[in-house]
């Protein structure tokens, strides 16, 4: 299970460093992909094998378009962190996402995303705000 958020860099040649307390967990491998919402995923190999199989699903009913099924394994990479525990980001990846230098890598429970540090602040505070109108 991956929680929490770290503030991190991405540097001149498109490599962030993963937090320490998630290394172990990726250090095999992992996929990046396009998340909704204008954001990253980190995926261990494991988590994208069923969230494959879930899309797969949705895209068999008609929950998402074929277009959506193409745009989310078409934006797949696999990576393993290199020795310093970084990872590349591809450049549309990158672009998608919106990410320059400063990103916010954030856990939410089978997975770990990427944000632009400044959408990251907008929606956090929007998410923050529903979740004390909650009763979660």
């Amino acid at each position: 299970m991956f929680v929490n958020n770290h503030e991190h860099s991405i540097d001149d040649k498109g490599r962030m460093v993963l937090p320490a307390d998630i290394r172990n967990a990726l250090e095999g491998g992992c996929y990046v992909v396009a998340q909704p919402g204008g954001c990253l995923a980190i995926f261990p190999r494991e988590s994208f094998n069923e969230a494959a199989a879930r899309i797969k699903e949705r895209q068999r009913n008609g929950e998402i378009s074929d277009l959506q099924f193409r745009a989310f394994f078409g934006s797949a990479n696999e990576v393993v962190p290199d020795k310093q525990g970084r990872i590349p980001l591809t450049q549309s990846q990158r672009t998608y996402a919106k990410l320059d230098r400063n990103v916010m890598v954030v856990g939410v429970w089978e997975h770990i995303e990427i944000w632009d540090a400044a959408t990251w602040a907008t929606n956090n505070e929007i998410g923050e705000q529903e979740l004390a109108l909650s009763s979660l």
